[in-house]
């Protein structure tokens, strides 16, 4: 147990209030006319949409679908990379251009040079 007068309940540090002033019925009543206000108010309203909320749900889903669409076309903007990503891939892919055109064009030479040499050795 604390011997700190703080820790002490408030009910037991405070004087004790005066309930006799408080006019009981008369409160009693004004919550009632208060339940009866919100009841009132309640049917009244009962059968129709509450707009604000229906507007309010709707900007949400357009606003989720919005930023679906956004982060779709970051993943295809990510996906393409940074200008030197497709720099690279546009280098590597023109050395692979470069690459089959030397090898085609070696077997080109090396079948000329093979059909020229077996036409020297069927003629001599």
């Amino acid at each position: 147990m604390s011997t700190n007068p703080i820790g002490v309940s408030a009910h037991l540090t405070q004087q004790a209030q005066d309930f006799s002033a408080i006019d009981f019925q008369s409160e009693i009543e004004k919550a009632f006319d208060s339940l009866q206000e919100a009841a009132t108010d309640y049917d009244s309203k009962r059968d129709t949409p509450n707009m604000e909320l229906v507007k309010a749900r709707n900007e949400v889903v357009r606003l989720r679908v919005a930023l679906t669409e956004a982060e779709a076309h970051l993943k295809t903007v990510e996906a393409n990379g940074s200008w030197l990503d497709q720099f690279a891939n546009s280098v590597a892919s023109a050395e692979r251009s470069v690459s089959a055109l030397v090898d085609r064009f070696s077997r080109l030479v090396t079948n000329q040079l093979l059909r020229e040499r077996r036409e020297r050795l069927t003629v001599d």
